[in-house]
């Protein structure tokens, strides 16, 4: 079944908490985005964790080295799925799938800016990631990417792994990204910045099912 990833980037902790409160019934995972962890560290993670007990907590650290030791800091905080960057040297890919199984939690591994999309994808389906992401940047979202045409590419890449897609997401872009069938839809701005978050969730969940 597809599930709904609710990406809380650009508000505060206390106020993606209250946002996350009224969709909640609707949300499968809660990602505590970049700007997030930068501004409250892994006690964030933990904040999210106690008022979410029931939800799959994505801790989206964009590891780029120190592999195991940064993805233990999210696992020891509570953290269910660990975010590493597909840029980043096999090694420390491999370290963090390495400590998070030894947990039985998740790896989420982000193709963001990567160029050999192929060869990366093949490599990260045969070492047994968890999820590979599809993410178009809120840079180049500004000159109309999409991460529509990648999608496509990845989900006739993949055979086993979990495809999540992420980048400018709303209710009006929904159809055509959920027609590629990616496992995990991620929504930002589209549900936190809405007038009404629950309405907005509840569509989209109805949408994607």
């Amino acid at each position: 079944m597809k599930q709904l990833q609710i990406a809380l980037d650009v508000k505060s902790l206390e106020e993606s908490i209250e946002i996350v409160k009224e969709c909640e019934e609707y949300i499968d995972i809660i990602e505590f985005g970049t700007p997030l962890a930068y501004k409250y560290g892994s006690e964030g993670i933990k904040k999210l964790k106690e008022t979410f007990k029931n939800k799959k907590i994505l801790a989206d650290f964009k590891i780029m080295d120190a592999g195991a030791f940064e993805t233990k800091i999210a696992l020891d905080a509570g953290a269910d799925i660990v975010t590493v960057l597909a840029v980043s040297d096999n090694q420390t890919i491999e370290d963090s799938l390495e400590e998070v199984k030894k947990a039985g939690k998740e790896l989420l591994v982000d193709l963001i800016c990567v160029d050999n999309l192929e060869e990366r994808v093949k490599y990260l389906e045969s070492i047994g990631v968890d999820y590979i992401c599809v993410h178009t940047g809120t840079d180049i979202q500004k000159k109309g990417a999409t991460p529509l045409d990648d999608l496509i590419k990845v989900k006739s890449l993949v055979k086993n792994t979990k495809v999540s897609v992420a980048g400018g997401v709303k209710l009006e872009t929904l159809e055509e990204i959920n027609a590629q069938n990616p496992d995990v839809i991620i929504v930002g701005g589209g549900l936190v910045n809405s007038s009404t978050p629950k309405e907005t969730a509840k569509k989209m969940k109805k949408m994607i099912k």
